[in-house]
């Protein structure tokens, strides 16, 4: 038996059985190959089954523990998140900047040296 926990549609219910798809899982006898029953879940049916234990007695049956583990595994999941690209220094193959951009480039720095000038 293999367990799972699918995220699927709640329209669509998990399949029941997983059938090996390499010859070497044939049945020597019937010359089909072999069916695995599966134990599965969808997320939604995870969640209320889990809810349902805790009602019960305030904690999760060691039978579903599997189950608990795989959740609480995919709530913590956190996708990295890309990088900024960084900016192409001047200079070094980037187009040339514009007239607006060099006037604002320069009111910057004079600014910053007016901030940073201690008489």
């Amino acid at each position: 038996k293999i367990r799972v926990v699918m995220d699927l549609p709640p329209d669509r219910p998990p399949p029941a059985a997983y059938t090996p798809g390499s010859a070497s899982s044939a049945s020597a006898n019937a010359g089909e190959p072999s069916r695995v029953r599966l134990e599965a879940y969808t997320l939604e049916e995870a969640r209320d089954v889990l809810a349902e234990q805790r009602l019960r007695d305030g904690r999760t049956d060691p039978n579903f523990q599997w189950l608990e583990d795989i959740l609480k595994a995919k709530d913590n999941f956190r996708p990295s998140t890309p990088r900024a690209k960084r900016k192409v220094r001047r200079g070094t193959g980037a187009a040339p900047a514009t007239p607006d951009e060099q006037i604002a480039d320069a009111a910057l720095k004079t600014a910053v040296q007016r901030e940073l000038y201690v008489p």
